[in-house]
């Protein structure tokens, strides 16, 4: 990675950023991330964690990282027509909360339901219930949101086709801007990975994950959600322009606890633990940099990079765009590689 005092060429400008507010009330049985679970708050609001001095002491450090990256690069800078999102549980905001955030510039909300069975919630360890679910998309609505997605999860422990396609339908009667699908993914580390093996009852087996994924395919395809990447649907103009940054391969800053960068070619997560976060921050003003869990990436794993990437979205591989990157012999080497999946179909290639 380039020194933070040296800024970087236009091309590897980043264009896009996260920033990681670890916050939740309690962790979820299947989440890996570095959270820090406030608690139940004993107050009646859902805004009554808004005086935790946890938080208000995390987003000055956020503040400091920022600033210290952008005294370092020179290169951060606010597009008035940015795509601003927000991910955010139901029962954590009310209307007044996310008013505020709309005057502070988000347009973009990303409701993380899950599910719409109690029973399913309860046992995935979400704080939320269905009753939250449905004040929480009516807030989105009732606040004027023009840009709004909601999360679903499929092949959780227990789930059935017939409740997958309740969430499914209940899901197209909100109708969201956008909808994002994810198969369940069972880490080590996480209570789901403790009491849970992938393909072993009470998780589906392969083939029924699939057909929860078929069942999302073809339910959201018929009411007009493009399926444009293999987790994510959409009505027309309302793809998630951050993710992109992702499926292109592109540059991007990572900012938070935990959080990941792909900077001048090299992939680096800061800290997961916070003292040892607030001791990276603390050398970045200093413009010592320590790159934890660094990764320069060489051509070829660029190259592999770009395909899987691509190849997660409806548009594909640009073969022309790919070449000019990597050249003619890894086009070539790649079509050799795929000239069986185009033969049985699985590939397709369009001229």
């Amino acid at each position: 990675m380039p020194h933070p005092t040296s800024p970087p060429s236009p091309s590897t400008i980043p264009t896009a950023a996260y920033i990681h507010l670890p916050f939740c009330r309690k962790r979820c049985h299947y989440c890996d991330f570095p959270i820090v679970a406030l608690g139940s708050s004993s107050g009646s609001t859902q805004t009554s964690h808004d005086d935790d001095p946890r938080i208000s002491n995390y987003i000055r450090l956020l503040c400091r990282e920022i600033n210290a990256t952008k005294l370092g690069w020179r290169s951060l800078a606010w597009n008035l027509d940015a795509e601003i999102s927000m991910e955010m549980d139901p029962g954590t905001f009310d209307a007044t909360k996310l008013k505020e955030l709309m005057e502070l510039g988000v347009n973009r909300v990303s409701l993380g339901v899950q599910a719409f069975q109690d029973g399913l919630l309860k046992s995935c360890g979400r704080a939320h219930g269905v009753k939250e679910v449905y004040e929480a998309i009516e807030i989105v609505k009732s606040c004027g949101v023009e840009n709004w997605s909601m999360d679903l999860i499929s092949s959780l422990p227990h789930q059935t086709p017939e409740m997958w396609e309740e969430s499914l339908r209940l899901t197209i009667e909100s109708q969201p801007d956008h909808v994002s699908v994810y198969d369940l993914q069972v880490e080590q580390g996480t209570k789901f990975g403790i009491l849970y093996t992938p393909g072993e009852f009470p998780l589906p087996s392969e083939t029924q994950s699939a057909n929860f994924y078929r069942m999302a395919s073809s339910m959201l395809s018929s009411v007009g959600y493009n399926h444009y990447e293999i987790s994510s649907y959409c009505k027309d103009g309302f793809e998630c322009k951050h993710n992109f940054t992702y499926w292109k391969n592109k540059p991007f800053y990572g900012f938070g606890l935990g959080s990941a960068s792909y900077l001048g070619g090299l992939r680096f997560s800061r800290p997961r633990k916070m003292k040892e976060f607030v001791d990276y921050v603390q050398n970045l003003e200093n413009g010592v940099v320590d790159c934890c869990g660094s990764n320069q990436i060489d051509a070829k794993d660029l190259a592999m990079d770009v395909v899987m990437l691509s190849l997660r979205t409806a548009r594909g591989l640009d073969l022309k765009s790919f070449g000019e990157l990597f050249g003619r012999p890894a086009v070539h080497s790649l079509c050799r590689a795929y000239k069986p999946y185009m033969e049985s179909g699985h590939v397709v290639c369009l001229g």
